[in-house]
């Protein structure tokens, strides 16, 4: 008589985003036990043999419930516990990141924006690759991220922009950048 494998737990649940979906991972295996990963009633690739580790089945690209069934050396047979689901996710419609220039060094600053936005849809300001502020939900509109001040001294910032969809989680870069430097204000003569 063969031996039941041990359980172990599927994870992985998540949203399809750009072509990539999540990875789906049993928490466990078996040395001597075969793992299927099975989408709806179909086999995803060939079994997997346990290493006494977890095992990641990797990125999964279809939308579908996923479970996987483990098989003994003694052809005794048991589905894991769990299943992963995923769900095609929408990516965030592309906008220009508009505005910036050189702002005088009395000034305050010169005002960074989005061409576009839509209101399931969230937008973190990043300069020079740190976030800044809060995300800001999009009002179906242009998006004004206010007056950005130019660096301390002399180069400049890079302001880009990151969306993303409230109800999948998936993110996109917004198109291009805004550059936000200092002028030199003019000699004063008499």
């Amino acid at each position: 008589a063969g031996t039941l494998p041990a359980l172990f737990t599927v994870s992985g649940s998540g949203w399809i985003c750009g072509g990539v979906g999540p990875q789906v991972i049993l928490s466990g295996s078996q040395t001597g036990v075969n793992y299927q990963l099975i989408r709806g009633a179909a086999t995803v690739g060939s079994p997997v043999a346990g290493t006494g580790s977890a095992i990641n089945f990797g990125n999964q690209n279809l939308p579908g419930f996923y479970s996987v069934v483990a098989t003994s050396a003694g052809n005794c047979t048991r589905a894991m516990t769990g299943t992963a689901t995923i769900n095609q996710g929408v990516l965030p419609t592309l906008f220009n990141v508009i505005g910036g220039g050189a702002s005088c060094s009395n000034s305050v600053g010169v005002e960074v924006g989005l061409s576009g936005s839509q209101t399931t849809v969230t937008y973190q300001l990043v300069r020079n690759g740190t976030n800044i502020g809060s995300p800001v939900t999009g009002n179906g509109g242009y998006l004004n991220f206010g007056l950005q001040s130019p660096p301390p001294g002399s180069g400049s910032y890079t302001f880009t922009v990151v969306a993303t969809h409230v109800a999948t989680g998936c993110t996109r870069n917004m198109n291009g950048s805004a550059t936000v430097s200092k002028s030199v204000l003019p000699t004063v003569f008499n």
